[in-house]
């Protein structure tokens, strides 16, 4: 387990409130010395994992502020936390959803396509964030995370005030930015079915992947953590496999492309109806794999979910909502649980509370998605949650940048402010 803070200690009270100093080095004390403020940001955990999840996004953007107010984790060791209850939370939802069906096609709900396709990007982005999270200060970590904040604050208020405005209105349809028109003469090819819960070509290709980036973390290893193969962390072999790692998730990544585009011009080729699909084309691409990137590199460096980012992307696209947020959930659950993976190895994650949080995240996610949801359906209130999360938004836009500055005066007045970027073979 890492310190909370890189500075020596003599006493306790050298390392603030739910902190013990332990071999002059301040540790966070375990989850059974509980203090009333948990429980109160216990409490809060839920609220917020609830409305996050009927909203469609998984929240992390708001659990981190809550484990550092609340909590009282350093920065650096709050944002696995995050991932692990934004891991609560898409597991309780992709659970939820595999089961579903495509609404007017015969195929699974999750788009598994799409999960292959953007699971390099993701795990590129990822190994990004941890590598960067490792260095960077905490006033820049929060700093970002202010500025996310203050952009979905604004997002979800349109998104309330629009729901609200629209309520009871019949609103069409708009078909994929994507749909093909054919000509009335020529006949039209249909999205083919796909009776099975998993298709089992893609879903092997995603689990491939996938063990891939584990397998090389944990033949790597880290400072934590030794390497399966005796590679000493920090040495040339070390960076080496995180090079390695890289090229070949860029090279699936590029055999992908090329596999998407090829099948595309196929589709176009038999007069295919594009109405469900995407038509792959270099801009469509470009855009997804960029989206993935970076909600893989926001995932590692900031500890968000990355839902905010993939479900409007894919809406974008001409992905059908429900569609869209299952796929994303999906995407979330893969990439959070492979994030967490290294900030174990890492030895960054306290592991009674890690338990704790993934617990309260999934009683969270199951009142949003089963409660909430049904709630609003019913009285028809929409717009409800999405308002009372937007004002959380905001109220969490403005803490953090206090918290951020309080930080800043404290660390100067006792020296121990961390301002530049920290040595990543010394964290």
């Amino acid at each position: 387990m890492v310190s909370s803070e890189s500075f020596k200690c003599s006493l306790d009270e050298d390392c603030g409130f739910l902190h013990s100093c332990i071999e002059e080095m301040c540790f966070h004390k375990s989850l059974s010395a509980s203090q009333p403020i948990e429980y109160l940001g216990s409490a809060l955990i839920v609220l917020m994992s609830t409305l996050a999840n009927s909203t469609g996004i998984g929240g992390g953007e708001i659990m981190v502020p809550l484990l550092i107010l609340l909590f009282f984790f350093e920065t650096h060791l709050a944002i696995p936390l995050s991932l692990m209850l934004m891991l609560g939370s898409s597991f309780i939802n992709t659970a939820l959803k595999i089961p579903n069906r495509h609404p007017t096609v015969d195929r699974p709900l999750i788009n598994y396509d799409i999960v292959s396709f953007t699971l390099s990007p993701l795990l590129l982005g990822s190994t990004s964030g941890v590598l960067i999270n490792r260095i960077i200060p905490d006033w820049l970590i929060l700093t970002l995370i202010t500025i996310l904040l203050f952009y979905l604050t604004i997002k979800i208020t349109i998104k309330a005030l629009d729901t609200k405005a629209n309520q009871g209105k019949s609103i069409p349809r708009r078909l994929s930015m994507n749909a093909t028109i054919s000509d009335n003469n020529e006949q039209i090819i249909y999205p083919g079915i796909e009776s099975r819960i998993f298709p089992i070509k893609v879903c092997m290709e995603i689990f491939s992947v996938y063990g891939f980036g584990l397998l090389c973390v944990y033949i790597r290893g880290d400072n934590k953590a030794q390497s399966l193969i005796g590679i000493e962390y920090c040495s040339l072999e070390y960076w080496l496999l995180i090079v390695f790692r890289a090229g070949v998730l860029v090279l699936i990544c590029v055999f992908k492309i090329r596999f998407m585009m090829k099948s595309t011009q196929d589709m176009i080729n038999t007069n295919y109806q594009f109405a469900h699909d995407i038509k792959w084309n270099a801009k469509n691409i470009l855009i997804l794999t960029g989206v993935g990137f970076v909600g893989g590199l926001g995932v590692g460096l900031l500890g968000i979910g990355g839902g905010a980012i993939l479900n409007p992307a894919l809406v974008y696209l001409g992905i059908r909502n429900d569609v869209a947020q299952a796929t994303a959930q999906t995407m979330v659950l893969l990439i959070s649980s492979a994030t967490l993976f290294q900030y174990s190895f890492a030895g960054m994650i306290y592991g009674d509370y890690a338990i704790w949080f993934f617990l309260l995240a999934v009683i969270g996610a199951s009142a949003g998605t089963w409660g909430i949801c049904s709630l609003v359906e019913k009285y028809q209130k929409k717009y409800l949650p999405e308002l009372i999360l937007a004002v959380v938004l905001g109220i969490a836009t403005l803490a953090t940048p206090t918290y951020v500055i309080s930080t800043i005066v404290n660390g100067l007045n006792y020296h121990k402010f961390q301002y530049g970027f920290m040595d990543y073979c010394k964290s």
